[in-house]
């Protein structure tokens, strides 16, 4: 009797899990929604203001047994706050608010608990790691000159941050595979974010929607099976470009670059092997974009000039990408390689404003000139770097498939041509300036070359 107990209690234990591993145990999905933010101060009430972003990302979660899985993301996540600032004029002060913006790069590692069937309910529990990828400010307030002229003074803050965090929400099946969920979730770091004697560390909250997709077991009876060699496709969409790097002008400058929307076209070339593994390449059309802004401030304060320059690229791209495909009705896949880059047209947008204070004081008085020019000698004729992206696409009976992916290009190598720099304005001591693309991609293949097997 013992022991049939012993053995009733053991299926008990492991029914849960035999079970859950018909659906599979691994998760894969996205999420997004808003995030608050702040930077507390340690034992007293902080001064600063909270401030409203966005954060989302790729998640991927594995299922240990029905009630308790393993999560982690790659997160983007925008942070900020508002602080008080003193601006000394000739005649008066002034209290504006500083707001500032933080895009981080956000690693969660979470153990969750889950409860319920139709509806179910979960709780996280766990840590992170982030990295500041960039961050900007300005002054809040009325006077449009502190509005056009955005100014950084950001240098005492880190760009590294750990914590702990911790969440509960729902989720709700929508078939086998496929579940919409819902969560709030509380950040508190533990790591001092400023180089200042006073303790500062990230407080947060987010509410997070999320789809995710079941990935099922594989049948050893119905193994994944390319069946053509040679796959031909186009495509195009949309691309956002972030410039990542830094120069130096000279004294009471500052240099920043933004993020802006471009395109991109494809005609791509596929090798497939038997199984899941393909070579991708082609030739790529990107126009890439960013926006940067000099700011210049006299020493009194007197003279604010802001350059704002949009520049354009365009490049023919030759990537070289393998490419793992997973599904038969509806095929994910990932694709990671190298590309090669070369300059075909350059053009920059120059607005620069000017303000000049008026004694006695009176104000600002603003001016502004617009100059579009050809400045292709300043940048190198080659870019290159590293390639990714995700995907999903839908076969259309034999031959044809459409495709949606997320790609990314991350420049490994400068495309300042210094030294032309340094000949047009002499106060540039060094610089470097990487791009970093992130394109959506709509597209259609056809398949050739069938394997005999198959006809």
């Amino acid at each position: 009797m013992n022991q049939q107990v012993k053995a009733l209690l053991f299926l008990l234990l492991i029914l849960p899990q035999l079970t859950y591993s018909q659906k599979g145990k691994l998760e894969i999905g996205m999420e997004g929604g808003l995030n608050w933010s702040n930077l507390s101060k340690e034992r007293f009430k902080s001064d600063y203001k909270r401030k409203i972003y966005g954060a989302g990302g790729i998640t991927i979660q594995y299922h240990f047994s029905k009630f308790f899985s393993l999560k982690t993301a790659v997160n983007y996540e925008a942070r900020g706050f508002s602080l008080p600032m003193t601006l000394t004029y000739p005649d008066h002060i002034e209290y504006p608010w500083f707001s500032t913006r933080f895009d981080f790069l956000t690693i969660p590692l979470m153990g969750r608990v889950t409860i319920g069937s139709k509806v179910r309910f979960f709780f996280n529990a766990g840590g992170y790691f982030g990295f500041a990828m960039d961050k900007s400010g300005h002054l809040e307030g009325d006077d449009p000159g502190f509005n056009k002229l955005h100014l950084t003074y950001l240098k005492d803050y880190k760009k590294r941050d750990a914590g702990l965090l911790a969440g509960i929400g729902i989720s709700v099946p929508l078939n086998d595979v496929w579940a919409l969920s819902l969560e709030a979730r509380g950040t508190i770091g533990f790591a001092d974010f400023t180089e200042s004697n006073i303790t500062r560390r990230w407080e947060g909250a987010n509410v997070l929607f999320g789809v995710s997709h079941h990935v099922k077991p594989k049948d050893p009876e119905n193994t994944s099976f390319q069946n053509n060699r040679i796959t031909i496709g186009i495509s195009g969409g949309p691309n956002c470009t972030f410039a990542r790097g830094e120069t130096s002008p000279g004294p009471n400058y500052t240099f920043k670059t933004y993020p802006n929307a471009g395109s991109s076209y494809e005609l791509a070339l596929q090798w497939n092997f038997k199984r899941r593994l393909s070579i991708r390449s082609g030739l790529l059309y990107e126009q890439k974009s960013v926006v940067c802004n000099t700011y210049y401030t006299s020493p009194g304060w007197e003279q604010l000039i802001n350059h704002h320059l949009v520049s354009t690229f365009d490049y023919l791209t030759i990537p070289v990408l393998a490419k793992l495909t997973f599904g038969k009705k509806v095929q994910f896949f990932c694709n990671a390689g190298f590309f090669i880059s070369i300059l075909n047209k350059q053009q920059d947008q120059i607005k620069s404003n000017y303000a000049l204070f008026v004694y006695p004081y009176t104000g600002y008085e603003f001016s502004t000139t617009e100059v579009t020019q050809n400045n292709r000698t300043m940048y190198k004729k080659t870019d290159s770097g590293l390639s990714g992206g995700i995907g999903m696409g839908i076969p259309i009976k034999k031959r044809f498939c459409v495709s949606a992916e997320w790609r990314q290009n991350y420049g490994m190598k400068t495309i300042f041509n210094l030294d032309n720099w340094k000949g047009q304005y002499t106060g540039i001591k060094n610089g470097r300036l990487l791009t970093n693309s992130m394109g959506f991609l709509v597209g259609i293949s056809y398949r050739l070359s069938f394997r005999e097997s198959t006809k």
